[in-house]
């Protein structure tokens, strides 16, 4: 085999931790930064929004809206909002 497959066992652990720690941290971290956004914006247009204001618990609706917006170096930054 040759010498760059080969890694130590405590190489492997570590790439195994590391990827899951990850995984663990990318998935766990959720920004709420404003939980009331979305639904304001609903209750402006109750015609068209009702149904899902008054039985969003009973239909499970779940909205995640995330705002993009880049800095002067085209870095991106998200914002994210959610409603339910």
């Amino acid at each position: 085999m040759p010498q760059f497959f080969t890694m130590t066992r405590s190489a492997i652990i570590i790439l195994l931790i590391a990827f899951f720690a990850g995984i663990f941290f990318s998935c766990a971290w959720t920004p709420k930064e404003d939980d009331h956004l979305l639904e304001n914006l609903m209750r402006k247009k109750p015609d068209h929004f009702k149904r899902v204001l008054s039985s969003k618990d009973s239909l499970e609706i779940q909205i995640i809206y995330t705002q993009i917006n880049r800095d002067e170096n085209n870095r991106p930054h998200f914002k994210s909002f959610y409603f339910n």
